[in-house]
């Protein structure tokens, strides 16, 4: 059962209970404290949130619904992670809406192929050096 509270600063039903300014109750990534996170660039916050993704599409196409679940939940935490570290009015607001788009994904009856890819997409767009080095071969947006 995945409890939380909600996420004053969008409104939205947080993943995670936080415990204090530094602390959240994860249960897939256990010792990742938000400071460790803070740690890691955009680009790698992004990249393995998109790793998460990743997985997801592959499971969806095993037809593995408890596995894509999986993924979907270790996503929200690294996105909630992610949210509690990042600064900026429209970094926020688009990752806060990535997480709205995952969160409607992850209580989907039959998450769809289409839908997790282009939350990816949108999601690594977020970040030209992940874009990039997910994309080589196609310029990124500066």
């Amino acid at each position: 059962m995945i409890g939380g509270t909600a996420d004053s600063r969008f409104g939205l039903v947080g993943y995670f209970a936080l415990e204090s300014s530094s602390m959240l109750t994860l249960k897939h990534h256990k010792s990742l404290t938000v400071k460790r996170w803070a740690e890691f660039g955009f680009e790698h916050q992004v990249l393995m949130i998109a790793n998460e993704l990743n997985r997801a599409a592959s499971s969806l196409k095993r037809n593995d619904p408890a596995e894509v679940r999986m993924c979907y939940e270790r996503a929200l935490e690294l996105m909630q992670l992610t949210l509690c570290v990042t600064t900026g009015f429209n970094r926020l607001r688009e990752l806060a809406r990535a997480k709205e788009v995952l969160a409607g994904l992850y209580i989907a009856e039959k998450p769809q192929l289409q839908e997790n890819s282009l939350l990816l997409n949108a999601l690594v767009g977020l970040s030209p050096k992940a874009h990039s080095m997910l994309n080589p071969e196609v310029p990124s947006r500066k």
